[in-house]
C-alpha cells in the first residue's frame, strides 16, 4: 500500500458557531476522504499548516502533495500570508509537486499560476449549484455530463492560467473547475461541506445575500450532491490511479 503524505494548507478558521461540531477545514477533508480511504485501503497521513499564521512547509517536499482550503480572504487582499502562499504555490509547482485547490484554493491557484480571480459582479453563489462538463481527464473514471456541489463564494476565477484546461463550467461561474495535467486540480465548489454545515453557514450569512437568495439556496439543498465523486477524483489525481 502506497502512503500519501497530504499537506492541508488551511486558510481559514470556521465560524465560532460551527467550530465545535466541525473544528477546521482539515477535519472536514479527512471526513470527506475517509470512506474512500477505508474502502480502497489508502494510507494517507495528513499534515495541517495554519497558513493564516504564516505557517507553511519549510520545503515543498515535506509532503507528497498539497490541498488548499477555502477562506473568507480574497486573493487580492493585502495580507502577508497571501503573498507567502502565492510564493509557496509557485515554488511547489516548479518542483512538480501536485496541488489541489477548493474555493479560495481554486482562486489562488489560478492567480499564482498566471490566471486571475476577482470579486464577481454576480454576487454570492450559495447552496447547491450545477456545473457542466467540458473535458474528461484520465483520473475521472466516472463520466458525468454535470455535477452538483455546495457553493459559498463571492469571488471567482476570471482568467485561467495559460496552461490550464477547463473541466467544468456554469452560467454563474464560467471557470468552475480546471486542471493542469500532472500538476494542479481546482474546483470552485466545496465537496467537504455537508448539507448541515452549509445550511448553518448560510443562516449565519443570510443578511449578506440578495433578497430571496437565502430561501432559494435552502431549497436547493434538496438536490443530490456529487461530493463523493469529486473526492474520488481528487485522490485519483493525487495518486495517478483510476478507481471507479
Amino acid at each position: 500500500m502506497k502512503k500519501l503524505i497530504l499537506g492541508i494548507l488551511d486558510c481559514d478558521d470556521l465560524a465560532p458557531e460551527l467550530r465545535g461540531d466541525y473544528h477546521c477545514y482539515t477535519c472536514m477533508f479527512k471526513t470527506l476522504f475517509e470512506p474512500i480511504v477505508q474502502t480502497e485501503e489508502i494510507d494517507i497521513e495528513y499534515r495541517r499548516y495554519d497558513v493564516q499564521k504564516n505557517l507553511l512547509p519549510i520545503e515543498p517536499n515535506e509532503c507528497d502533495a498539497y490541498l488548499i482550503t477555502g477562506s473568507k480572504t480574497g486573493v487580492y487582499d493585502d495580507k502577508p500570508w497571501i503573498e507567502l502562499l502565492i510564493s509557496f504555490i509557485q515554488t511547489t509547482y516548479k518542483q512538480q509537486i501536485k496541488l489541489v485547490g477548493l474555493c479560495f484554493g481554486h482562486q489562488i491557484l489560478a492567480h499564482a499560476l498566471g490566471g486571475k480571480a476577482d470579486k464577481s459582479g454576480k454576487g454570492w453563489g450559495v447552496g447547491v449549484m450545477l456545473s457542466h462538463s467540458v473535458e474528461k481527464a484520465d483520473w475521472m473514471p466516472t463520466k458525468l455530463a454535470s455535477i452538483n456541489l455546495l457553493y459559498s463564494h463571492q469571488d471567482q476565477v476570471t482568467r485561467l492560467p495559460p496552461q490550464a484546461k477547463l473541466l467544468f463550467t456554469s452560467d454563474f461561474c464560467q471557470f468552475s473547475a480546471f486542471y493542469i495535467p500532472e500538476r494542479a486540480l481546482a474546483f470552485q465548489g466545496h465537496p467537504e461541506f455537508t448539507l448541515d454545515y452549509c445550511e448553518r453557514l448560510m443562516f449565519i450569512r443570510q443578511s449578506r445575500y440578495a433578497e430571496g437568495q437565502y430561501e432559494q439556496a435552502v431549497r436547493s439543498l434538496e438536490q443530490d450532491l456529487h461530493s463523493d465523486v469529486l473526492a474520488n477524483w481528487i485522490l485519483n489525481f493525487l495518486q495517478d490511479e483510476k478507481r471507479g
